[in-house]
């Protein structure tokens, strides 16, 4: 059934962009100039430096530790949560 609809789908003009039982090799095929195209065009937005990169995360990495570290409520809550044994495993120390 999927191959007759396939075939009424490719051979007249209709709404229906989803062609059943496409692989996405066919997709890539028959969309190839229009993804090229794509991502020639949005380039900036797909491949910016490592080290920019890496300098935003530690910004974001840092400011959310900052404001963790001024709310004391939610340092207790995640210490009884975690349990006070578990914790310094998780924060990457070892036990003495």
């Amino acid at each position: 059934m999927k191959a007759r609809e396939r075939f009424h789908i490719e051979n007249n003009e209709c709404v229906n962009n989803y062609i059943p039982g496409r692989t996405k090799r066919e997709y890539y095929e028959d969309y190839k100039d229009e993804l090229n195209e794509y991502n020639r065009e949005n380039k900036d937005k797909f491949w910016t430096p490592d080290k920019q990169k890496q300098k935003i995360n530690y910004i974001a990495i840092d400011n959310s530790i900052k404001r963790l570290m001024q709310d004391d409520e939610f340092i207790l809550r995640f210490i009884n949560a975690v349990g006070s044994e578990k914790l310094l495993p998780l924060m990457g120390y070892e036990e003495i």
